[in-house]
């Protein structure tokens, strides 16, 4: 009885004999890809606050820009999506935030900010 014990547990612990089953016993299955995260999404009050570099980061350079008095003037377009963000100086720094925006359809600000910071994704390519 022991014989055939010890017969069985070689047995098991063999390797197989067939070099293809070898192979794929080898080989671990390939990981599933993952699909991209999406980008989180921006709500245009989040626009307040950006620095001059954040701004570029989220949208891209902007089509135009102007000063007007102690503010700078971006202004992004998209078609039918136009926006603008102003920025002022901060105290006590020598850079500027925005502290105003304005979207020339306000129903649809969310929609054109999504379509402004696709584009500028693509840009930054």
């Amino acid at each position: 009885m022991a014989v055939a014990v010890l017969g069985g547990l070689a047995a098991c612990t063999e390797a197989p004999r067939h070099p293809a089953a070898r192979a794929a016993a080898a080989v671990p299955p390939l990981p599933r890809p993952r699909p991209a995260a999406p980008a989180a999404e921006l709500r245009p009050e989040q626009l307040t606050g950006l620095s001059r570099s954040q701004a570029l980061a989220l949208l891209g350079p902007p089509e135009a820009a102007t000063t007007q008095d102690m503010a700078t003037v971006w202004r992004y377009r998209r078609g039918r999506c136009v926006l603008s963000l102003t920025f002022y100086p901060e105290v006590g720094t020598a850079g500027e935030r925005v502290l105003g925006y304005e979207f020339a359809d306000e129903r649809h600000a969310a929609a054109c900010l999504r379509r402004l910071r696709e584009a500028g994704a693509r840009h930054d390519r």
